[in-house]
C-alpha cells in the first residue's frame, strides 16, 4: 500500500483541526454571526478561522524550516506539530466566525430566513471583502467587519432581533 499524500498537506491538518471546533456548526443553536439564520441545508453554517489556516500552515513553514511532507506519516506528525503552535487561532471560538454560506462566500447574499427570502446583498460576503485567502493581519479587521455587517442587518430588519 502506498504511503503518498492523496490530497494536499493542508487538508489533513484542517481534517485534524476541525475535530476540535465541528460541534459548532453542529449544536442545534448555531447561529450564522452576522444574519443569525439557523444551520439548514439551504443555508449552511461554515466556520471562517480570521487567521486563515492556509496562510497560517504557509507561515509556519517558512518560521520553522520545515519541508512540505511528501507521506502521510510525515503530514500526521507534522499537523500535529503544527496544530499545537497555533492552537488559540485554530480552537479559540473567538477566533473562528460561524457563518452562512451567504455571509462567507456567496456574493448573491440572498438567505431564506423562517419562510421568508432576505436580500442581504448590501452585506458583501467576507471572502468577497478580504479575498479567497486573507492576510493574516487582517484578522481583527475581519473581526470587525462581522460585526459591523451583524449590526447593519439589524438596522435593517428590526423585527428579526438580531443582537
Amino acid at each position: 500500500m502506498s504511503n503518498d499524500l492523496k490530497r494536499i498537506p493542508l487538508k489533513y491538518c484542517r481534517d485534524k483541526a476541525k475535530t476540535m471546533y465541528a460541534y459548532r456548526l453542529k449544536d442545534s443553536d448555531s447561529r450564522c454571526e452576522i444574519c443569525t439564520i439557523e444551520n439548514s441545508k439551504e443555508n449552511p453554517l461554515e466556520a471562517h478561522h480570521y487567521h486563515t489556516m492556509s496562510s497560517m500552515y504557509a507561515q509556519w513553514i517558512k518560521d520553522t524550516g520545515e519541508s512540505i511532507p511528501e507521506d502521510v506519516d510525515t503530514i500526521m506528525e507534522q499537523r500535529d506539530r503544527f496544530i499545537e503552535d497555533y492552537r488559540d487561532q485554530i480552537t479559540n471560538p473567538s477566533e473562528i466566525a460561524i457563518l452562512c454560506r451567504a455571509c462567507h462566500t456567496n456574493s448573491s447574499g440572498a438567505v431564506k430566513y423562517r419562510n421568508e427570502k432576505l436580500d442581504i446583498k448590501f452585506a458583501k460576503a467576507l471572502h468577497s471583502v478580504y479575498g479567497k485567502t486573507p492576510s493574516l493581519a487582517s484578522a481583527p479587521k475581519q473581526k470587525r467587519w462581522v460585526d459591523k455587517m451583524r449590526s447593519k442587518l439589524a438596522a435593517k430588519y428590526p423585527a428579526l432581533n438580531i443582537t
